[in-house]
C-alpha cells in the first residue's frame, strides 16, 4: 500500500521531478549523495557553493558564474528552501553602492517584528566607513565582540533616516534560498528594498496556502509597482502544491531549513490567500 501511494505521488509530480534531479530519490545525483552520507562522508552543501543573484531594475536576477562573468535569470521556477531578511549599511548612499561598492556592515538573518521593527546581529565586513556615524556605530557594538553589532541600534536602521526622510537609510530586503529547475545546487535570490511589502505578502499567502515554503513550486517574475510608483518589483506566482514525498526529499537533502518555518516566515501576518500575488 505504501509503495503504491509513493508511486502515485511521484506520478502526480512527474513534470516537477523531471526538472529537479535532486528531488527524485532514483536520480543518480540523489543516489550519490545518499551513498556518500551512508559511507560517513559529509555530502552537505557548503554556503560558498550557493551563488547569489540580485534583483535589478531590469526585472532580472543578476549574478556571476564560476568564471566571474555576469549571468542573469529571467522568470525561473523553483522551490523556496529558506527565507532570510537582510540589512546592509553602505559607506555612502546605497543607491550608488558607496565608494568601494561594498557595504560596511551586513546582517543576513534578521527577525521582523511588529510595525516594521527589525532585530538581530550585524557584522562589519567593509573597511571604508564613509559618511556613517562612527560614534553611533561603536555604541551599537555587542560588548566583548568587536565588529558585531545590535542591528536595531545602528544608525540608519530606523524609519525616518532615509535621504528623503520617509524610510530607512539601511538597505533591507529578503534573501530566498531556492532550488531552481534544471540546476543541481540551490541559489540565493536577493530581492530589492522596494519589493519588501510585496515579498512579505506573497510569503504570507504561500505560508497560509501550503504550510511551508518548500511545499510549493513558485515562478519568480517581475512587475511594475502599484500605487503609481515607477520602479520594477519582484513578483512571485504560485504554480502548484508539491506532495509530501517531495517535501520529505527536501528535508533529507537540505535539513531543517526546509522542514521548519523560519523566523522571517513564522512572524508574518497571514492574510487572505491569492493564487497569484506579487513579491
Amino acid at each position: 500500500m505504501a509503495k503504491s501511494k509513493e508511486l502515485k505521488e511521484n506520478s502526480e509530480n512527474s513534470e516537477v521531478l523531471e526538472g529537479f534531479a535532486l528531488l527524485d530519490p532514483n536520480s543518480d545525483l540523489a543516489k550519490n549523495i545518499a551513498e556518500a552520507r551512508e559511507a560517513g562522508f559529509d555530502a552537505g552543501i557548503e554556503q560558498s557553493d550557493i551563488k547569489t543573484y540580485t534583483f535589478d531594475k531590469t526585472g532580472k536576477y543578476v549574478g556571476k558564474d564560476d568564471l566571474g562573468d555576469e549571468v542573469s535569470l529571467e522568470n525561473p521556477e523553483g522551490i523556496i528552501l529558506h527565507v532570510n531578511y537582510y540589512g546592509e549599511l553602505w559607506p555612502a548612499s546605497w543607491s550608488n553602492n558607496g565608494p568601494k561598492h561594498r557595504p560596511y556592515i551586513v546582517a543576513h538573518d534578521l527577525k521582523q517584528g511588529p510595525n516594521g521593527t527589525v532585530t538581530g546581529l550585524a557584522y562589519r565586513v567593509g573597511e571604508d566607513v564613509g559618511t556613517l556615524d562612527v560614534a553611533a556605530i561603536e555604541a551599537a557594538e555587542v560588548e566583548g565582540q568587536p565588529g558585531t553589532y545590535h542591528y536595531e541600534k545602528l544608525p540608519g536602521t530606523q524609519f525616518g533616516t532615509a535621504e528623503n526622510g520617509g524610510g530607512k537609510y539601511a538597505k533591507e530586503g529578503y534573501i530566498l534560498t531556492v532550488l531552481l529547475k534544471d540546476q543541481e545546487l540551490p541559489v540565493r535570490l536577493k530581492t530589492s528594498a522596494g519589493s519588501i511589502k510585496y515579498v512579505k505578502k506573497f510569503l504570507a499567502d504561500l505560508f497560509r496556502k501550503v504550510g511551508l515554503p518548500s511545499k510549493a513550486l513558485v515562478r519568480f517574475e517581475s512587475a511594475q509597482a502599484s500605487g503609481g510608483y515607477s520602479h520594477t518589483i519582484a513578483r512571485g506566482v504560485f504554480v502548484e502544491k508539491l506532495t509530501d514525498a517531495i517535501h520529505e526529499q527536501c528535508k533529507k537533502l537540505f535539513g531543517s531549513n526546509a522542514a521548519l518555518p523560519t523566523p522571517a516566515v513564522a512572524n508574518l501576518e497571514v492574510k487572505e490567500v491569492s493564487e497569484e500575488a506579487p513579491f
